[in-house]
C-alpha cells in the first residue's frame, strides 16, 4: 500500500493506549493480536483497493466507507458497527461550516 494511503495505525491495548504500527505490521496483524485501528485516506486508490480486497470487510461496508456522499448514521452488523458523523471542516482554506464526513 502507498504510504499516502495509511495515515496511521495502532494496535489498541484495551486500556486507553496503543502501539503505533507501520504498514508491514498492519499486514501481519491477526485478530488474536488485539484490536487494530487503521486511519486511511480513502480517496487514495490503494486504500480503496485494500479495503475492497484485503480488509475482510463485506462489500456493502466498503462501499459505504468510500462513498463520495455520506449521511450521519450508525449500522450494526456481524463484523461490528459503522458510524458516520459530521465534523467541522478544519482543513486550511476551507469553510468550517462545510462539514466533513468522519467514518468509523
Amino acid at each position: 500500500m502507498s504510504s499516502k494511503s495509511l495515515l496511521s495505525a495502532y494496535l489498541l491495548d484495551g486500556q486507553g493506549g496503543g502501539k503505533k504500527l507501520d504498514w508491514d505490521q498492519v499486514q501481519r496483524w491477526n485478530p488474536n493480536d488485539g484490536v487494530l485501528w487503521i486511519y486511511l485516506d480513502y480517496t487514495v486508490k490503494h486504500a480503496r483497493q485494500w479495503l475492497a480486497k484485503e480488509s475482510g470487510l463485506d462489500k456493502i461496508t466498503v462501499k459505504a466507507m468510500v462513498s463520495d456522499e455520506s449521511r450521519p448514521r450508525s449500522v450494526i452488523n456481524e463484523q461490528g458497527v459503522l458510524l458516520f458523523l459530521r465534523g467541522v471542516n478544519l482543513n486550511p482554506g476551507e469553510n468550517p461550516e462545510d462539514m466533513v464526513s468522519i467514518r468509523f
